[in-house]
């Protein structure tokens, strides 16, 4: 599956550079030029890395890192801004941000922070079902193929918020 990107950004200009870069990079991107439109995309489609502006008129990046954050599970964020102090990078860093960058940054240095995040993500996945396989199979005894396909297909959709005909 294509790994999704979130980018949310008040100048068009920076949205537009930012989004080639990421789609040649193989990322499906969303854009939104606000933090509460951002929330909007984000809730009607999930994606599991957000890069962000700092600096946004309505909801700025912190305000939007820290309604993420609220999320389950919450998305990796990465801020980038043109004003931005070592002080907004450290409040950025304890708010739970995966990086920081300022503009203008090196796009070999977003791309590989942008690689880590997607990995970091994959797994998280992959250790969520992992660890979700383990439970079952340590409650459930069976030895059937057709048992342990169930299984597999509980413990992937049992951590999210859907209902399941068996």
């Amino acid at each position: 599956m294509t790994p999704r990107v979130l980018l949310v950004d008040d100048d068009a200009g920076v949205r537009y550079t930012l989004r080639e870069i990421l789609e040649q990079e193989g990322l499906a991107v969303a854009e939104a030029a606000d933090g509460e439109a951002a929330l909007a995309a984000f809730d009607a489609a999930p994606t599991p890395l957000v890069i962000t502006d700092l600096r946004m008129p309505r909801l700025d990046g912190l305000g939007l890192l820290s309604a993420l954050q609220e999320r389950t599970p919450p998305p990796r964020v990465v801020l980038i801004t043109a004003q931005g102090s070592e002080r907004d990078a450290v409040a950025a860093m304890k708010a739970g941000a995966f990086d920081y960058f300022k503009k203008p940054f090196d796009t070999d240095e977003l791309l590989a922070v942008v690689r880590r995040a997607v990995e970091a993500v994959r797994l998280r996945d992959e250790n969520e079902a992992l660890a979700g396989e383990l439970a079952l199979a340590r409650t459930m005894v069976f030895t059937s193929a057709s048992m342990r396909a169930l299984a597999r297909l509980v413990a992937r959709v049992g951590p999210k918020d859907v209902t399941v005909l068996v």
